[in-house]
């Protein structure tokens, strides 16, 4: 939390590595980080992989988009994993 702030804003991060005695100032400048909701891979078997890692707002519409790729790449079969998804409080029953 202390890190969020202002898209363009800098914010000063001191990086404790440990092999070493002394820390390292860096200065980033904030932005919105964009991450997908869904991701793919074929396998050596041609064999796609996709996961999605959390539903949000986008999840659909990445996920059409991807399995348009996929379907190019003409694999045996797909697998589909929905393991992992943090599950929305708000939502939950």
């Amino acid at each position: 939390m202390l890190i969020r702030g202002e898209k363009g804003t800098k914010v000063k991060l001191t990086i404790f590595h440990k092999d070493e005695d002394k820390s390292k100032d860096i200065e980033v400048v904030r932005d919105i980080i964009v991450m997908n909701t869904v991701d793919w891979k074929m396998m050596d078997n041609k064999v796609a992989y996709i996961s999605i890692n959390q539903f949000k707002e986008d999840t659909g519409r990445e996920f059409d988009a991807i399995i348009d790729k996929v379907l190019i790449e003409e694999p045996k079969g797909i697998v589909l994993d929905l393991r992992n998804n943090p599950e929305d409080s708000s939502t939950s029953r």
